[in-house]
């Protein structure tokens, strides 16, 4: 008979610095024991999951939060232990994110902005066109100016460390369009041509594509890219 050693997975893990701010440098070491012949690691990053295949990981996060481990380890016949920890590894810092419905908006136009689970002692967010307001909760900011616009959420806590959330969304904000128009003269024959002066006008991000002119006459109305 051949008597396998019974698995018993385990890990250690060492935080490489004392810094009370990221980027925080760890280590996952695997002290499991048995006869293992494989495994592998699942470890949560800022970004998702990911699995690593070495003894040692080496692993740097630049965002404040807690993130899990779990080490899986399996012998030859199959067999398999593991080791799940929730929460083990602890970036610290402040936390909170920023959330938003990232739109098509005519200047000027309100967006709502709602944080989320804000725990530090002074946030900030900067909405990207210039102006960086202190807030305390939800707020509502109104976008005066044509442009794309990446807001962000500055946190600071209690120790001085500052973090700034990933921006992953835009708002794009454009200048409406200005109808204008006139004739170049007020009072026409029946059978005098008509002269339409276009004095309308668009923006370098939202330029006018075409024109519908609807003539009040009955007639079709027609299409033009320009005149």
């Amino acid at each position: 008979n051949v008597i396998f050693s019974d698995l018993n997975a385990d890990f250690e893990l060492e935080y490489l610095t004392g810094a009370a701010c990221p980027p925080i440098p760890i280590s996952l070491t695997n002290t499991s024991t048995g006869d293992i012949t494989d495994f592998e690691w699942y470890v949560e990053r800022e970004s998702g999951y990911f699995t690593y295949f070495t003894d040692e990981v080496l692993l740097t996060y630049s965002e404040p939060g807690e993130y899990d481990v779990t080490l899986y380890i399996y012998n030859t016949v199959g067999c398999e232990d593991s080791l799940y920890l929730p929460n083990v590894i602890n970036v610290p810092g402040p936390t909170g994110s920023l959330d938003f419905i990232a739109d098509t908006i005519c200047t000027p136009s309100e967006v709502s902005f709602t944080v989320i689970d804000l725990d530090a002692d002074l946030a900030y967010i900067d909405f990207g066109d210039g102006d960086t307001t202190l807030i305390t909760g939800d707020v509502t900011y109104s976008y005066e100016e044509e442009g794309v616009f990446c807001p962000t959420i500055i946190l600071i806590d209690s120790t001085g460390c500052s973090f700034s959330a990933v921006c992953d969304s835009s708002v794009f904000a454009y200048n409406p369009h200005i109808l204008d128009f006139g004739f170049s003269d007020s009072s026409y024959c029946i059978t005098d041509s008509l002269l339409m002066v276009n004095f309308s006008s668009g923006s370098d991000l939202n330029p006018i594509n075409s024109y519908t002119i609807d003539w009040g006459d009955g007639t079709d109305a027609i299409v033009l890219s320009d005149f």
